[in-house]
């Protein structure tokens, strides 16, 4: 269901391990939540993806949601370095229970 995502060329960038004083399924549900959060809370990374391409595709114990980047550069593609870092998509992976990657950058 995800082959198109060539994983060859994926280098470890960074790793966060967070404890969390609460129930963690509030935390996954925010985290899966389908960028229903993103445009409040993450202005910049917004800005620069297409919040019609978001597609969720689950699986047994494993959920995949991934987003386009903007397509209008003069517009939409504002802020620090977000054009580099998120490339052309982003793929966020969750697996149950509590393991969550996000992959940004080119593809």
């Amino acid at each position: 269901k995800v082959n198109k995502f060539n994983n060859a060329n994926l280098i470890h960038v960074y790793s966060r391990k967070y404890v969390l004083n609460c129930n963690w399924k509030v935390f996954v549900e925010n985290y899966l939540d389908g960028g229903y959060h993103v445009p409040h809370l993450h202005i910049g990374l917004n800005n620069n993806l297409n919040p019609d391409s978001y597609k969720t595709v689950i699986d047994n114990y494993v959920s995949f949601q991934s987003v386009q980047s903007s397509t209008n550069p003069n517009e939409s593609r504002k802020g620090v370095d977000f054009p580099d870092r998120i490339g052309d998509r982003g793929l966020f992976t969750y697996i149950y229970p509590n393991f969550m990657i996000n992959r940004y950058g080119r593809w």
